[in-house]
């Protein structure tokens, strides 16, 4: 890769066309992280961090927004592929990769926030078991916690649910509608089909590289809706 983007800020990114890659450090308690990008589906990062009880540190990821915030509805196909370009290893090391969608914004109690992990070494999902379903000829262990309260008394919270592969594979290409009709199956997104959609990121959560600087690389990437 020849880099034509470099940064080793917590929020650094740029834009490639309707695409968004960021260094995305939004939990930085003990990280140095560098972003270097060629372009959105061609980027990597250099992370050295420490283990914090477990906890998600950052989440390097190219993006696209759906500024129009289409419903579930309206879109006749949503697919996306990508590629991981290494699946660094090491003692306790502890990182996925995983996309991460947004149904209904970003926040909020109507919110949904959707992962996929296609890649997962050491890291386990929050919320409580919910069974099992394959998509797309992959088999995912499937996690869900939250609600879509009214805010009071509870706080404010959304949907978190969490697909997690049964066996690891590090590139493909995914019908995401797919993933959302399955979720709605499940009362999982609030208002259904007429759920709109608003943001699809694709890239590494990462929880500890054990003191050592790990590479992650990505090889592709797109998302391409029709409607």
């Amino acid at each position: 890769m020849n880099p034509n983007f470099q940064t080793s800020s917590d929020s650094g990114g740029t834009s490639y066309g309707n695409y968004y890659v960021t260094n995305d450090m939004w939990n930085p308690e003990s990280v140095t992280q560098t972003l270097y990008a060629c372009n959105y589906n061609s980027w990597y990062v250099k992370s050295n961090m420490t283990s914090q009880g477990g906890a998600v540190q950052t989440y390097p990821n190219s993006q696209m927004t759906f500024n129009n915030e289409p419903a579930i509805s309206a879109l006749t196909g949503l697919t996306s592929a990508f590629a991981d370009g290494s699946t660094p290893s090491g003692s306790r090391f502890d990182y996925e990769y995983a996309y991460d969608i947004w149904l209904n914004g970003y926040g909020g109690h109507t919110h949904t926030e959707l992962m996929i992990w296609n890649y997962n070494d050491g890291q386990s999902p929050a919320g409580t078991s919910a069974g099992s379903v394959t998509i797309d000829g992959h088999t995912y262990d499937v996690y869900e916690s939250g609600n879509f309260d009214t805010c009071s008394p509870s706080p404010c919270g959304g949907m978190y649910l969490a697909l997690v592969a049964t066996s690891n594979f590090t590139s493909g290409t995914d019908n995401l509608l797919d993933f959302f009709n399955y979720a709605n199956s499940k009362g999982w997104i609030s208002g259904g089909s007429s759920g709109k959609l608003w943001q699809v990121d694709y890239g590494a959560e990462i929880c500890s590289t054990n003191g050592t600087t790990a590479t992650f690389d990505f090889t592709n990437f797109n998302v391409v809706p029709s409607y």
